[in-house]
């Protein structure tokens, strides 16, 4: 319908600009590499960390909408939990790294299978993982774990950057509520959160913050193994 067509329309004019400006910040790096410029390696790490926020805010919004309107579609297919996991991951820690920040991960050797939509997940983790990006200093770690009962799998996002005050920790899953410790002003889309909240309810599951203002913040996606 309209709906679905404006929709994707967003996503086509976000996407498409941000990645011919990736794929230019590539040439440059490359480039780089002959030079050894630090000041351009620090440009283009600049660049590229907020051209990934603009993708994520643009994956959100739209994301979102659907979810609005009633055509979030759920697609689950039955997979190995840790391989997905540390995949991905793998693939976002070269962005993470570029800002700075430490970025590890940590996930069970043997094989977890689990039935859940790949889409859905990844957009849950990677907003747990970026938010917890954009409340960093610099010199900031992240870590991510995977850890398994009998009925369920935990995936945490762990940070020791500047935590959220008891007021907005409130609000956090409020729909385009957004706040900025650092600053008290708008950071973000306001859309992530509550995005994670409505993907873990259609996985069976929940998710959780647990913070302590100035002292980092952790968060937990729990999502059912059957």
């Amino acid at each position: 319908g309209q709906i679905q067509r404006e929709i994707d329309t967003l996503t086509h004019q976000a996407r498409n600009p941000l990645s011919t400006i990736f794929s230019a910040l590539m040439n440059i790096s490359h480039s780089n590499n002959e030079i050894g410029d630090p000041d351009i390696h620090n440009y283009v790490n600049k660049i590229s960390t907020q051209c990934y926020r603009l993708l994520r805010s643009a994956t959100n919004l739209t994301e979102w909408q659907r979810y609005v309107n009633g055509l979030s579609v759920y697609q689950p297919q039955r997979q190995n939990l840790c391989l997905f996991l540390e995949q991905l991951c793998r693939v976002i820690s070269v962005m993470i790294e570029r800002s700075g920040l430490q970025f590890q991960y940590s996930v069970p050797g043997e094989p977890v299978n689990a039935t859940f939509d790949p889409n859905k997940l990844s957009t849950a983790v990677l907003n747990l993982i970026s938010n917890a990006a954009k409340f960093s200093a610099e010199s900031g770690r992240i870590l991510v774990n995977l850890s398994i009962n009998q009925k369920f799998a935990a995936i945490s996002v762990v940070d020791n950057g500047f935590g959220i005050q008891a007021e907005a920790l409130e609000h956090a899953f409020e729909p385009f509520y957004s706040y900025d410790p650092r600053t008290a002003s708008i950071c973000g889309d306001g859309v992530g959160l509550p995005l994670c909240k409505e993907i873990a309810r259609e996985l069976g599951g929940s998710v959780a913050l647990g913070t302590s203002e100035g002292q980092g913040t952790r968060a937990m996606l729990c999502i059912p193994l059957c």
